[in-house]
């Protein structure tokens, strides 16, 4: 029995995250930041997330609207997925995978994408939990970053 995927379900291409960049960021210039957070700022994050982060944060500020993208690169299970985070304050803007080197059957559909960027409640995937559990990580560790880094305290 074969299966067959009509075009746009899954939400990844395998592209390099800067053309990603180019493609859902292009209505004003991105302006690229290498954070380095401080010493307070990085334990922050770490008590809140409960686990490590680097101390380097790659960020790019969205003028058009006043948000932050952030690009992560991380292990599903054992192979890499590669995501851009849209932020702003604390409410996740948008999400797109970039790359995911994992069996396509593990990748989250559009849909949950979608649903998860409207800040709205997602159900479990079931077949896909790792790929759910590594995405809901990433999205929570950069509210959480983006919150942290622009405390004014």
């Amino acid at each position: 029995m074969a299966f067959g995927f009509s075009q746009g379900l899954f939400a990844f291409e395998n592209k390099p995250y800067q053309d990603i960049l180019k493609e859902k960021f292009n209505s004003c210039e991105l302006k690229k930041e290498n954070v380095y957070l401080t010493e307070v700022q990085k334990k922050k994050i770490e008590t809140k997330l409960e686990s490590k982060v680097s101390a380097m944060i790659l960020r790019y500020f969205y003028p058009c609207k006043g948000s932050y993208v952030y690009v992560d690169s991380h292990f599903v299970r054992t192979l890499n997925e590669t995501t851009v985070v849209e932020v702003n304050k604390e409410q996740l803007n948008s999400i797109h995978i970039a790359s995911f080197m994992e069996p396509k059957e593990y990748l989250p559909p559009r849909k949950w994408l979608d649903k998860l960027a409207l800040n709205q409640k997602v159900d479990g995937l079931t077949g896909a939990t790792l790929s759910q559990n590594a995405i809901l990580r990433v999205v929570d560790k950069y509210k959480v970053v983006n919150q942290v880094l622009n405390d004014k305290e």
